[in-house]
């Protein structure tokens, strides 16, 4: 027996069904050894004695899931328990399942769902297969348009069933009617019932039944696309062969496609079809009329919604959308539900759709329906016909002006790479930098090119320099393309150009000219915030990165909010542009220290991302960058490593080459291995960071400062002060050099910090304590005089305080700092740690041992509750402790805290000297009795 070119499970049943009735089971269990595919054949022969659904043509199949004996009556079930929820009120019912309201009562909250149950037991196969599918298939799908699984199963009585997600709302169709929605508004709900359908699509699954009672909108006017019950998985094992015919299918007639009442290929194009029969309904009020053969099936064509803004027929380019999407033909549909989609949005952008065949006259047509202010209102006289055919004859000539400069542009770009690379072998091919520098001589040596598309060209060779990290090669290109706009006549406003202003901004921050490009910036905002593109997205993000430079929160906060705004007026849903855009306010208040709001804000973002299915791009890396730096904070250390893990793996694979980037990514994972106390790996990836930053921007740049001060503050940790001096005197050097936004003063204050504290445990207070006092300073300047970051920088002047036997000053600056780490929050738990133990230290200083005694054990204490407290920072606490004790004259106690310190099995070598040598250990040669 052959089964290649079947299923396994369908050809051991057409196998077994050629035996006779009294021996099939057992000649199929002798046979078939795959016990997967033995149990399913089974349940075949199980449905086939008993004469299930197959049996029948498709109409009787449908009348028995609803006239048949054991259907279950929904009015029963209500107040009774299915796994886990009470059943409080039917929802809804159709032919094959029932939809209840179900509330789930734990001690700690209360959940209501809706729970879906088959109306009839689960007796022949193909039922439990078709449940198993809903199940699988909604299990597979996360969209915010997609009501989303929360439970399911088969209860003890024998019901399988479903809970998902309620939506607290009503009907797409009602909603539209009580909202008076016009017909734009209409088509943006349509379009994104398309987004939500493709989300499905690519997760490889079909809807097969889209009709309005599927499509809700809830209480906070989000669309939600409900009931994948009768959904054919494309990646389905047991699934037909390609081309062979769909025995059996639910469907609801009047939205069905004509392939599903002839039992043909079930494809992404059914959906297509189902989605322009309800496009149709919601436009026009009725659905499309029928006079094929499935017309009686469908029932007759009637007004459904009173307040439809479209005429009875569908007119223009309305018409040729709903053809596509109609069309008898799978082959002649839109290819997938985004494409629908995406001709939807042309169509409200006044754009050419990609239904219409494409035409000089229609698409000079659309440019001039997109810039009326452009043309004159006509009247009805001859001669205001005559202009606006005089202006569409011009508009003509320009969209041909335009492709012409546009082939131009890819001919140049064509010669430019067959000259460079066509007779090269690949490792011999000229790299992106040499590319470029090739097109700019031919660009500037071409005297006749377009001048319009010489300053085109500039722009977007500007663009590739700053993608392979030249910055300098790209502010030269950008500048001269500015100028060569300015000089044909471009206003700045033209979009060639203020593309070109927005990318010299960013460019000029990249190269630390924050305060030059913060006045580009400015003086663009009017058109930034006017001009509704991805372009104008872009240049608010660059000017909300610029004031949170220049240390102004809330107006940072303020633009990306505007950004946002203006991105969920131009992008679908499930777009990356929006998520993009909505990324912003998260980034903005990691930077600013505000780490659980920037987690919040970027974890559902990054999820969405994710689900969504989305390329990874230089934007997701940074996302997760950020992300993973408010987890670090916010004491999710597995969650922010393997963030920090995959934005490296990701940087090193989009650049492929060197760039300050990549570079960025391991400095900010070095840090992070850093206070995980992994000081091999931490100074590995920290060295490949700086060696990286002195080869993209040079040995004196201010980020080459900020790694020089992490590799500082390392060896600082590793007890190697003359390595943490020479590191961090050489950042200093760097920085004083040239410090002017609130990013290089930040970065000034915390090599003043790191270089302080190295001068003061080598005994050098008079060189620290200015260093200190100028890192409070300048960290005031950017964070404020109260915040978790002020108080570590008081808890280093405690230091200098004690340093200096001053106690008394000491505790004032602990007592300020201690207010600035109150409250439950877990984050702040290591500053209450050290302000314990040095409170300890400045009360065993004034001679107050027994208070020194309660603050040490109220620090070890709170270290037992910090879950990123290792071993070797709670060393400093025990020999603390076990100071006061032998102060006090606690022998006892003082040997139970030296033997419990011990027991945790510290690394000596990284213990100070003082502590040391109170808990018995000696450099250099191990433990040994105290």
């Amino acid at each position: 027996m052959s089964t290649t070119s079947i299923s396994p499970t369908r050809g051991w049943f057409e196998a077994a069904m050629e035996q006779s009735p009294d021996i099939r089971r057992q000649w199929l269990r002798h046979h078939c050894q795959d016990s997967r595919v033995l149990r399913s054949v089974l349940l075949l022969l199980d449905g086939e004695d008993r004469a299930g659904l197959l049996d029948y043509p498709l109409d009787d199949s449908m009348r028995t899931l609803t006239e048949a004996e054991d259907v279950i009556e929904p009015d029963s079930l209500i107040g009774s328990r299915i796994g886990p929820f009470r059943l409080i009120g039917l929802l809804g019912q159709g032919g094959m399942a029932a939809v209840f309201l179900g509330e789930r009562e734990d001690a700690d909250f209360r959940q209501r769902v809706a729970v879906k149950l088959l109306r009839r037991g689960l007796f022949s196969a193909i039922e439990q297969r078709l449940f198993r599918r809903e199940r699988q298939a909604l299990a597979a799908l996360s969209h915010p348009n997609i009501a989303r699984l929360i439970d399911g199963g088969v209860s003890e009585a024998g019901i399988a069933y479903l809970a998902m997600e309620y939506v607290d709302g009503e009907p797409m169709f009602s909603h539209a009617e009580r909202a008076g929605l016009d017909l734009r508004a209409r088509l943006r709900l349509i379009a994104s019932v398309c987004r939500a359908a493709q989300a499905a699509h690519n997760a490889l699954i079909v809807h097969r039944d889209i009709k309005p009672s599927n499509i809700m909108v809830n209480t906070e006017g989000e669309l939600k696309l409900l009931d994948f019950g009768v959904a054919k998985l494309l990646d389905d094992d047991d699934a037909p062969s390609p081309g062979a015919p769909t025995v059996f299918t639910g469907l609801t007639p009047a939205y069905a496609a004509p392939e599903q009442f002839d039992g043909g290929p079930i494809t992404t194009a059914t959906d297509v079809y189902s989605l322009g029969v309800v496009m149709h309904e919601l436009l026009l009020g009725v659905r499309p009329l029928d006079t094929g053969p499935h017309a009686a099936l469908r029932g007759p064509q009637q007004r459904t919604l009173a307040g439809s803004p479209a005429r009875a027929r569908p007119q223009g380019e309305l018409a040729v959308i709903l053809g596509k999407a109609l069309a008898a033909e799978p082959t002649q549909r839109y290819a997938s539900a985004g494409e629908l989609a995406d001709d939807i949005d042309r169509y409200l952008r006044d754009q050419p759709i990609a239904a219409r065949a494409p035409s000089l006259w229609y698409r000079s047509s659309k440019f001039v329906r997109r810039n009326r202010s452009l043309v004159a209102v006509a009247s009805l006289s001859l001669l205001a016909i005559a202009g606006f055919t005089a202006t569409a004859v011009w508009q003509a000539r320009l969209a041909e002006r335009q492709a012409q400069r546009a082939n131009a542009a890819r001919d140049f770009m064509i010669e430019l790479l067959d000259a460079n690379e066509a007779q090269l072998p690949a490792n011999q091919r000229p790299t992106p930098d040499i590319l470029v520098a090739k097109a700019v001589e031919r660009l500037r040596a071409n005297r006749e090119i377009d001048p319009e598309l010489r300053v085109e060209l500039l722009g977007t060779l500007g663009r590739i320099s700053y993608s392979i990290g030249d910055y300098t090669h790209a502010d030269t290109l950008l500048a001269e393309s500015i100028a060569s706009g300015r000089k044909i006549g471009l206003d700045d406003r033209a979009p060639v150009l203020l593309n070109a202003m927005v990318l010299r901004a960013v460019v000029m921050q990249a190269t630390g000219r924050t305060v030059e490009s913060g006045k580009l910036l400015e003086t663009l905002l009017p058109a930034l915030r006017s001009w509704e593109s991805t372009e104008s997205i872009d240049g608010l993000a660059q000017y909300a990165s610029n004031l949170l430079l220049a240390g102004e929160v809330d107006r940072s906060l303020a633009i990306a909010d505007e950004a946002t705004t203006k991105a969920r007026r131009l992008f679908p849903s499930d777009s990356m542009d929006l998520l993009k855009a909505e990324s912003m306010r998260g980034q903005i208040l990691s930077v600013a220290r505000r780490y659980k709001e920037g987690r919040d804000a970027l974890e559902p973002i990054v999820r969405r991302w994710r689900a969504l299915k989305i390329p990874r791009d230089r934007e997701f890396a940074q996302m997760i960058k950020y992300l993973a730096e408010a987890k670090e904070n916010s004491d999710d250390l597995a969650g922010s490593e393997a963030l920090h893990l995959e934005g490296i793996e990701l940087r090193r694979r989009i650049h492929g080459r060197p760039h300050d980037q990549t570079a960025r990514a391991l400095d900010s994972y070095g840090v992070f291995l850093m206070w995980a106390d992994r000081f091999d790996e931490s100074e590995r990836v920290l060295q490949e960071a700086l060696s990286v930053y002195r080869s993209v921007l040079g040995p004196e740049h201010r980020k080459v400062a900020g790694t020089l001060s992490s590799l500082g503050t390392l060896e600082y940790k590793r007890l190697h002060f003359d390595a943490a001096e020479r590191y961090l005197r050489e950042a200093l050097r760097i920085i004083l050099k040239d410090y002017r936004n609130h990013q290089e003063i930040q970065i000034l204050a915390a090599v003043q910090l790191r270089l302080g504290m190295v001068l003061t445990d080598r005994g050098k207070i008079d060189e620290a304590e200015p260093l200190i006092a100028g890192a409070i300073e300048n960290f005031g300047r950017y964070t404020g005089t109260n915040n978790e970051t002020m108080g570590g920088l008081l808890h280093r002047r405690v230091e200098i305080h004690l340093a200096r036997k001053r106690p008394d000053l000491a505790l004032l600056d602990l007592n300020r700092a201690s207010t600035m780490f109150a409250g439950p929050d877990s984050g702040h738990l290591g500053y209450q740690v050290e302000n314990g133990l040095l409170r300890s230290q400045a009360l065993a200083m004034s001679g107050r041992s027994a208070d020194a005694l309660v603050s040490i054990d109220t620090a070890l204490g709170l270290a037992e509750r910090d879950p990123t407290m290792t071993t070797q920072r709670k060393m400093p606490l025990f020999a603390q402790k076990a100071r006061v004790q032998r102060l006090v004259g606690l022998r006892d106690g003082f040997a139970a805290t030296v033997a419990t310190a011990r027991s945790l099995k510290p690394d000596p070598a990284l213990l100070s000297a003082g502590d040391a040598i109170v808990l018995g250990y000696a450099r250099g040669s191990g433990a040994h009795a105290p």
